[in-house]
């Protein structure tokens, strides 16, 4: 946490807060942010997406400005609770941000690992791995799970081969096919699950 924002924070008259308004207020931020992220367009429309928390973003900008929360004369409780819980949503926004995004990825790799399964009982029963996931359906698996982040999250996750098995995997948030590769803190960005190889092509 920032040290301005710790500073803030530390000047609410704690006694004279709802804090069950407070909690509500932060989980309803999170639980928001959530289900907009998992709105099929919403990582190509971030920017101009309209959701319930534009109005909050608006005011986290002033209320990074303001250092004092203390109680104001003649605020009642209930608007005391709602200045100090937009507060607190500009403490937890920039962690929140960050791991938000990880909730897409996280949603696939269930399917990715029904999909290797059922490449591998392909290859227990046939003898060698599928070249394609279509060939699973729907004796191993009834359907292939979609890719998030394929346009409009409708196109299936993909799948590719190595001298050391198979990788399935997401095109990740740039969109873009690098064959299943997530380099850390790199361009390539694609949620796996499988072979690990650099050389995969």
């Amino acid at each position: 946490m920032e040290d301005d924002v710790r500073k803030r924070l530390e000047t609410i008259d704690r006694g004279a807060v709802d804090w069950n308004l407070v909690l509500n207020r932060v989980n309803s931020f999170i639980d928001i942010e959530i289900a907009a992220v998992r709105l099929p367009h919403f990582v190509e429309a971030r920017d101009a997406y309209e959701h319930p928390l534009q109005e909050w973003r608006r005011d986290l900008a002033e209320l990074k400005r303001a250092v004092d929360l203390h109680r104001q004369e003649g605020e009642s409780t209930a608007d005391y609770s709602e200045r100090v819980a937009r507060a607190m949503v500009t403490a937890v926004a920039p962690q929140a941000g960050g791991e938000i995004f990880n909730v897409r990825p996280m949603d696939m790799y269930e399917p990715m690992m029904r999909a290797l399964l059922a490449a591998a009982m392909f290859k227990a029963k046939r003898g060698d791995w599928p070249d394609r996931l279509e060939q699973v359906v729907p004796e191993f698996l009834p359907a292939i799970g979609k890719d998030l982040y394929s346009e409009g999250a409708e196109a299936p996750l993909s799948y590719i081969v190595s001298t050391r098995g198979p990788r399935v995997y997401s095109v990740g948030r740039n969109g873009k096919d690098e064959f299943g590769q997530q380099v850390s803190g790199g361009k390539q960005d694609d949620p796996h699950v499988g072979a690990e190889e650099t050389e995969l092509h």
